[in-house]
């Protein structure tokens, strides 16, 4: 700026009014075309880091251009969370033939993209990719594709065709909730599973055909689409969720026999109120929710040809006293007998390789379990809550014991023999007199081959019992270890499996390792520096925390791990 009187001091040394004012004017226009190159410079950089583009530094378009096709480059492998979120410019997105991911929320909320062609190799479309894409109309997918997860097009309310044909994928949790408008749908012969609501209020859909190789329809999955007339299920034992087809013109129109609906030899619905009700004969699935609620039910006989029982099924059943599990029964549902708190024993069919989540949970007068010979698998809340449980027969074959399995099982004494289980998943066996029980091995607790706990707060050095595969969630909360030099056989760290560990500056994760839960570091105040090796495959989300309160200056993790995690704190992550 200059001084006052500075212009009449220019002018009394010769220089002309006009010189000064064009002068004046020179300085105006270079700075404005300065901050305009150097503001499209900023809006134009796109980030690409480890061949995954990350967004555009400074803002996703240039709102002043008047192309709007973005063009990702030529060697970008992965599209990153949220990298053009909420980017009402773009109309037209060209993907490169090297991409193999587009991350969570990628392209949510492009309002305005109209055009997008999946390349060959495309492998995996995240969470909510492109939610709320209002402008998109038709979608082919690639055959390449094998996961398609949640919501990714949930919200895109003007989609009228999407083309599943040459993919593999399932379909995820909501992927495509609330597409009031679209109506023509292929799936691929290939695909195994449609999952919860995945077609949730699609309300223009009036025909469906299910492939044969689909084997599961998730609950809700078809719910309120409303228009949905016609149906082709190509196999009988598929299975399906609670309220999978509910308020939809097929299912309305399905004759009533004497309270059951039927299609084909499925059982959809039980609309009697009978104390004792047989399944005819020839019926190979039930179908989530058919029985679930009835007031009056007590005794149920089923058929040797049944083999699926669906989710939820049976589950608050109050007087359910009496009920025999087929032996060809190879695959239930989630939920199946939640709450019946008549049920006093169960004998689960050999064949049933996997107990899903909260399959007896809060049958508060379950006594007696018996397992089926091959069972591999209990999963989450199986039997939690099941307060006068004693005993249940695990043996060799038992490898998994999902979260709150047997928690609050309080008078759970014997659960035979977990020498062959691998993974126990948090407060699995809280509350139990077994567990407590247990005694200790150098000042661990273990079940089968899971450490659980470290009741030794004080402890600097932790040697593992041999055979130790997983390391249990918060197992290592608020001791003094200095290092993590365990033998091999590692094989998972569970969610924040070293909270709190405030001795810990340097965390190299032992090779073998194969996953990594949720923040597993938790408050590690002094943690700086974390190595993590190319054996591990998966790790969750946020597998360092959100970032805010850690202390890290420097994370290494292996290159096929970019795009698996977000961290948001100030360390340096360096892949290789």
């Amino acid at each position: 700026m200059h001084r006052k009187g500075e212009t009449v001091k220019l002018l009394r040394k010769g220089y002309s009014k006009k010189r000064v004012i064009i002068a004046f004017m020179f300085i105006i226009i270079f700075t404005a075309a300065l901050q305009y190159c150097v503001r499209n410079i900023l809006f134009e950089h796109m980030v690409i880091y480890n061949s995954t583009v990350r967004g555009i530094k400074r803002g996703i378009i240039n709102k002043d251009e008047k192309s709007k096709i973005l063009i990702i480059p030529e060697g970008v492998k992965s599209i990153g969370t949220s990298a053009f979120i909420d980017n009402t410019d773009i109309e037209e997105v060209v993907l490169p033939e090297s991409l193999v991911s587009i991350e969570d929320y990628a392209f949510a909320g492009c309002t305005g993209l109209k055009r997008i062609k999946f390349p060959q190799g495309l492998k995996k479309i995240g969470s909510f990719s492109f939610f709320g894409c209002e402008s998109l109309e038709d979608i082919v997918f690639p055959n390449s594709l094998e996961y398609l997860i949640g919501g990714s097009f949930a919200g895109c309310v003007n989609l009228k065709k999407v083309d599943f044909s040459e993919s593999k994928t399932y379909i995820g949790l909501w992927t495509f909730k609330n597409c009031t408008s679209l109506k023509e749908v292929q799936l691929s012969k290939n695909s195994k599973e449609i999952q919860d609501e995945a077609f949730y209020n699609c309300t223009s859909l009036e025909k469906i055909y299910i492939p044969f190789n689909t084997q599961t329809i998730g609950s809700r999955a078809f719910m309120d689409c409303k228009n949905l007339k016609e149906v082709v299920l190509n196999r009988e034992d598929i299975l399906l969720g609670a309220e999978a087809f509910i308020n939809t013109l097929w299912l309305s129109k399905l004759p009533t026999d004497d309270g059951y609906k039927y299609f084909s030899n499925i059982l959809m619905e039980y609309e009697g109120n009978e104390r004792k009700v047989t399944v005819k004969d020839g019926i190979k699935s039930i179908a989530g929710g058919a029985f679930f609620d009835s007031p009056t039910l007590e005794e149920v006989v089923l058929p040797e040809s049944l083999t699926v029982i669906g989710e939820s099924a049976f589950s608050c059943c109050q007087k359910l006293s009496y009920i025999d599990i087929p032996d060809n029964v190879e695959l239930m549902g989630n939920n199946v007998f939640e709450a019946c708190d008549s049920l006093e024993r169960i004998v689960l069919p050999d064949k049933l390789r996997s107990l899903p989540q909260y399959s007896f949970h809060q049958c508060k007068n379950l006594k007696e379990v018996v397992l089926g010979s091959d069972l591999k698998d209990i999963l989450d809340g199986s039997f939690g809550e099941c307060e006068n449980l004693r005993s249940i027969n695990l043996n060799d074959k038992t490898r998994y014991i999902g979260d709150g399995a047997f928690e609050g099982c309080k008078k759970l004494t014997d659960i035979g023999d977990s020498s062959g289980v691998s993974f126990v998943g948090y407060n699995a066996l809280d509350d139990t007199p077994w567990y407590s029980s247990q005694e200790e091995v150098g000042g661990c607790k273990y079940v089968g081959n899971v450490l659980i706990e470290c009741l030794d707060k004080k402890k600097t050095d932790i040697k593992l019992k041999e055979g130790t595969t997983m390391i249990g969630d918060l197992a290592f909360e608020g001791t003094k270890i200095y290092s993590l030099d365990f033998a091999k056989g590692i094989k998972i760290i569970g969610d924040r499996a070293f909270e709190n560990c405030s001795n810990l500056s340097f965390a190299v994760i032992p090779d073998g390792v194969q996953y990594l839960g949720y923040d597993v570091f938790s408050s590690c105040k002094n943690l700086r520096e974390i190595y993590v090796p190319e054996s591990v495959e998966r790790v969750q989300v946020e597998v360092f925390g959100n970032g805010i309160f850690d202390n890290y200056k420097n994370i290494a993790v292996p290159n096929h791990l970019s795009g698996m995690f977000i961290y948001r704190g100030k360390a340096r992550i360096k892949y290789y």
